[in-house]
C-alpha cells in the first residue's frame, strides 16, 4: 500500500488516505461550497429583483405600456417574466398551432411582470388591438397573465366573444391555474391552462360556425354595436356631435327656406303689411286677419314671387280659429244660440252654428238641454218605507204607489 506523507510545523508524517483526514477535509469543503452557493443565490436573487424592478419601471413610465411588447413573427407564446420552461414552451407552441389548424383560431399567450398603473383588462384589450390578433378574419384570442397584479385575462374577437367571457376565465383560474400556482408550478399551470382553452375552443367550434354571416362580417357588425354603445353611454363626444349636427341641420333648413324654388336666388323678408297680405293665399290671409296664425313672408328679387312660412298657430281659440273640414284652414267660427229653454215637462234645444270664412261652409248642430230634476227625488223603495212606518193607516196599493212614484 502506498502512503503519501507531508510535513507540517510539527514535522510529523500524516497519512492523507486516513478516513479521519478525509472527513475533516470534506466537511470544510462542503461548508465552503454551501457558503459559495448561498452567496451565489443571493446574487442571483438580487439581480432578478433588479431586473424585475427595471421591467416594472419600463412598463410604468409609459402611458401606453402595451406598446413595450413587440408582436413576434413566428412564436405565439411570449414570456416576459421567465417562468415558462423550455419544454413547456415548445408544447404550448404545438398546442396553439394545432388549435389554429383544427378550429381556425389564432391564439397568443402573453406573460408580463406588470401592466403599469392601468387596469389589466384595459391592458389586455389594448394589446389585442395593437397586435391586431385575428386580423380581418375576426378569429383571435389573447391570454394575458400579469404577475404583479395577479390577474388573468382572456380577450377574444367579437365574433365569438361570448364563448370566452368572464365566467369562463374565472372557471379556468379556479380549476386549472390557481392550484398549479399554489403548488409552485407556474410553468405547468400555464401549459394546463393552454390545454383547457384549446379543449374548450374545440368543443365550441360547432356553435360559432357561420350560418348567415362569416366571422369577418359578424366581427364588424358587433364592433359597430360596441362602438355605438360606448359612444352613447361612456363618452360625451356623441352628445356634443349630435347637438352640432342638429344645429347645422336647423341652419341649413333656414337657409333653404330663404331660397327661391324657381330661380334659386336668396329671398328677402317682407315687412310691409300690404305686401304681407299680397303674399298670402286666401285661407292664410283669413287666418292672419283673425289672428289665428302668424306667417313669415319672403319675396324673390329676381322672379318677384312670394313665399310664406308658418311661424305659429293659435290652437286654443275655440270661437274663431277652428279647422274647416273642407278647406282644412283654421278659419271656422262658431256661434251658440238657445232655441228653446228647458222646462219641467220637456227638454230644451241649443244650436251650434259653424261658418267657414274661407270656403263659406256652414253647419248647424242641435244639442239637447235636459230639464232640471227635482230637488228631492223619490227613490223606488220609499213607498215600502211608508207602508212599514204606518201599517195600520190608510195606504195605497202597490200598483198605485208605483204609479205615483213614476208620475203616471
Amino acid at each position: 500500500m502506498i502512503t503519501y506523507t507531508c510535513r507540517r510545523l510539527s514535522s510529523q508524517p500524516i497519512n492523507l488516505l486516513n478516513p479521519l483526514v478525509k472527513l475533516g477535509t470534506s466537511s470544510q469543503l462542503s461548508n465552503e461550497i454551501r457558503e459559495h452557493r448561498s452567496h451565489t443565490n443571493k446574487l442571483v436573487l438580487e439581480s432578478l429583483d433588479q431586473i424585475r424592478s427595471l421591467d416594472m419601471v419600463q412598463y410604468r413610465k409609459d402611458e401606453t405600456p402595451w406598446r413595450v411588447l413587440v408582436k413576434p413573427r413566428r412564436h405565439r407564446v411570449v414570456d416576459m417574466v421567465g417562468i415558462i420552461q423550455d419544454e413547456h414552451r415548445i408544447e404550448m407552441e404545438m398546442v396553439v398551432d394545432k388549435l389554429h389548424n383544427l378550429c381556425d383560431v389564432e391564439m397568443y399567450v402573453v406573460i408580463v411582470p406588470t401592466v403599469g398603473y392601468g387596469k389589466a383588462r384595459v391592458f389586455a384589450q389594448s394589446l389585442f388591438w395593437e397586435w391586431y390578433v385575428g386580423g380581418e378574419l375576426g378569429n383571435g384570442v389573447l391570454i394575458l397573465l400579469a404577475q404583479h397584479e395577479a390577474s388573468f385575462q382572456i380577450v377574444a374577437s367579437y365574433a365569438f366573444d361570448e364563448y370566452f367571457g368572464e365566467t369562463f376565465a374565472k372557471l379556468v383560474v379556479a380549476d386549472v391555474l390557481q392550484p398549479a400556482l399554489m403548488r409552485g408550478e407556474p410553468s405547468l399551470g400555464m401549459l394546463a391552462t393552454t390545454y383547457a382553452i384549446a379543449r374548450h375552443a374545440q368543443e365550441c367550434r360547432e356553435l360559432w360556425k357561420p350560418k348567415y354571416l362569416t366571422h369577418a362580417q359578424k366581427n364588424q357588425v358587433r364592433f359597430m354595436q360596441h362602438a355605438v354603445y360606448y359612444g352613447i353611454f361612456h363618452t360625451k363626444t356623441f352628445w356634443i356631435t349630435l347637438f352640432v349636427i342638429a344645429v347645422t341641420v336647423n341652419l341649413w333648413m333656414r337657409i333653404l327656406e330663404m331660397t327661391c324654388n324657381e330661380c334659386g336666388q336668396s329671398m328677402r323678408r317682407v315687412t310691409d303689411p300690404a305686401d304681407i297680405l299680397n303674399g298670402l293665399s286666401q285661407g292664410e290671409r283669413v287666418e292672419f286677419e283673425n289672428e289665428c296664425a302668424m306667417y313669415r313672408v319672403f319675396r324673390c328679387p329676381g322672379c318677384k314671387k312670394f313665399k310664406s312660412i308658418l311661424v305659429s298657430r293659435d290652437y286654443h281659440n275655440y270661437h274663431r280659429c277652428l279647422q274647416c273640414t273642407q278647406c282644412e284652414y283654421y278659419t271656422t267660427t262658431v256661434k251658440q244660440d238657445i232655441l228653446r229653454l228647458p222646462s219641467k215637462q220637456e227638454d230644451g234645444v241649443k244650436q251650434f252654428h259653424y261658418h267657414c270664412k274661407n270656403c263659406q261652409l256652414e253647419k248647424k248642430i242641435h244639442v239637447p238641454l235636459y230639464r232640471p230634476m227635482e230637488e228631492n227625488p223619490k227613490e223606488w223603495y220609499e213607498f215600502l218605507l211608508e207602508r212599514a212606518m204606518s201599517p195600520q193607516g190608510e195606504r195605497k196599493s202597490d200598483k198605485a204607489s208605483m204609479d205615483a212614484f213614476t208620475g203616471k
